[in-house]
């Protein structure tokens, strides 16, 4: 009519229309399978592309001018040095960008393939110069033992503790901090003064009123197992008394003050409890002679405290109550200093 032209499209028939439902699902179905192929390729590769991208990366890292030289022959005419001065200038006038390195020859591989930021290069070995005698650390002297055990320790109050540490001023039935204190003196005088040590840990105030009873068992075999022991200590720590009577400062340090005491025959026959109090006073004089203030002198008690199996056995009281574990500690290591000079002492006389 009118000149247009009329177009009729007759209506897909139910055949029509299902061969066309079937062609897009098999062009789906195709699409989804060269998908899979490719990812399938793509995990294939990559090792192999990773490990060409490793030797690329070490290669460039190695000698940047000579792949720069492969893909551009021109570079090669140009002299060396004229090359990396316009390098240094482009390099200078751009601006710079935080975390980057524009100048690195890695950057510029990662700018032209993406997919090398995700490559690690190859180690590096970094090679050390050899230290002169000057630079070289100081190395650690060893510390030669003493061929016999000059020194031994127990504790009669195992459970003795410090309540500024451990809340309380007894761990009934286990190790409390005196044995803390014991080992530190232990370490301190083998490792530094190289003065061999016997310590028993045994717990010997499972029952209270028997530990000395206890103590006594184990005061007789460190002593006989070591026949030529110089010294035998029995350490506890004091009872409770003001915090200002039981710390003192030494070289910037706190530490728990050290009161030595002495049994006598007071109750008991102990003939030679004056030996073993001499040997007392001499160990507190030493004491203040190098750690002004660390010793509260010696007490003499009515008892014998197992003293009478050595002549040179001795409670040591290491702080109270108002201390704690690393200030007694702390005076275990001072201790083994004045302990040191007083055996140096006996072998030069000797």
């Amino acid at each position: 009519m009118g000149g247009g032209i009329l177009i009729y499209t007759a209506p897909l028939n139910y055949r029509g229309r299902h061969r066309l439902k079937r062609n897009k699902s098999g062009r789906r179905l195709l699409f989804l399978l060269v998908i899979v192929l490719i990812t399938g390729i793509g995990f294939s590769v990559f090792p192999y592309f990773q490990n060409g991208m490793d030797r690329l990366t070490a290669w460039f890292i190695r000698d940047p001018e000579r792949l720069m030289r492969t893909a551009m022959p021109i570079v090669s005419v140009v002299e060396t040095t004229k090359v990396q001065a316009s390098a240094r200038n482009f390099t200078g006038s751009m601006p710079k960008l935080p975390g980057i390195d524009l100048r690195g020859p890695r950057f510029i591989l990662e700018s032209g393939f993406p997919l090398l930021s995700q490559v690690k290069p190859p180690e590096t070995i970094q090679v050390s110069s050899p230290l002169s005698n000057e630079d070289k650390p100081e190395q650690k002297k060893a510390v030669t033992l003493t061929k016999d055990c000059l020194v031994a320790m127990y504790n009669t109050h195992t459970g003795e503790t410090y309540a500024l540490t451990d809340g309380v001023d007894r761990l009934d039935g286990k190790h409390g901090g005196v044995v803390e204190v014991a080992r530190a003196l232990k370490k301190a005088l083998e490792e530094k003064k190289g003065i061999r040590t016997a310590y028993s840990d045994r717990i010997n105030d499972v029952v209270y009123n028997d530990s000395y009873i206890e103590s006594k068992k184990t005061a007789q075999e460190l002593i006989a197992a070591n026949p030529n022991l110089k010294v035998v200590l029995d350490i506890h720590r004091d009872s409770e008394k003001p915090r200002e009577q039981s710390v003192v400062e030494i070289n910037g340090n706190k530490a728990a003050r050290i009161l030595i005491v002495v049994g006598s025959d007071a109750r008991a026959p102990f003939p030679n409890w004056k030996e073993n109090h001499a040997f007392a006073c001499r160990v507190s004089e030493k004491m203040e002679e190098l750690y002004p203030g660390l010793s509260l002198g010696v007490r003499v008690k009515a008892g014998r405290f197992n003293q009478y199996l050595h002549p040179r056995s001795i409670i040591l009281e290491v702080g109270s109550t108002n201390n704690t574990t690393p200030e007694a500690v702390y005076s275990a290591e001072l201790f083994a200093d004045v302990l040191s000079e007083i055996i140096s002492e006996d072998n030069s006389a000797a």
